[in-house]
């Protein structure tokens, strides 16, 4: 007997790949951040926007909660890299901003893997 292959779980492999590569690569663009500009600016902008992307899984709509992280992850980054790095103010605060749009997305992304994974349909068997 053959049977049809279901086209859900399909799709939700898939999502899972890509969801996996964006933060497996995400991570890579977080660490060369940190290499490159400002260690304080990853670590506080990480520190700042994990709370928030945490909390996307759990809220219905997903504007509000992805504008949060990524605005709380910016926040830290640039304070981080304002307490905490070293140069002129004005570099520091640059590094933190440039240093904020490597953390925010992946951070964004992570609430929204979450998200799906909270929020999946689940067909039950006939």
């Amino acid at each position: 007997m053959t049977t049809t292959p279901d086209r859900q779980d399909a799709s939700q492999r898939l999502l899972a790949f890509r969801a996996t590569r964006a933060l497996v690569l995400g991570m890579v663009t977080m660490a060369a951040a940190a290499w490159l500009l400002s260690l304080p600016a990853v670590v506080g902008g990480l520190a700042c926007g994990i709370a928030p992307a945490l909390v996307i899984p759990r809220s219905r709509s997903l504007r509000i909660p992805i504008i949060g992280t990524f605005a709380a992850a910016v926040a830290g980054a640039v304070t981080g890299a304002l307490l905490f790095g070293h140069g002129s103010t004005a570099m520091r605060l640059l590094g933190g901003l440039v240093t904020s749009l490597a953390v925010g997305p992946w951070l964004v992304v992570l609430g929204f893997v979450l998200w799906n994974r909270a929020n999946r349909f689940r067909a039950t068997p006939p």
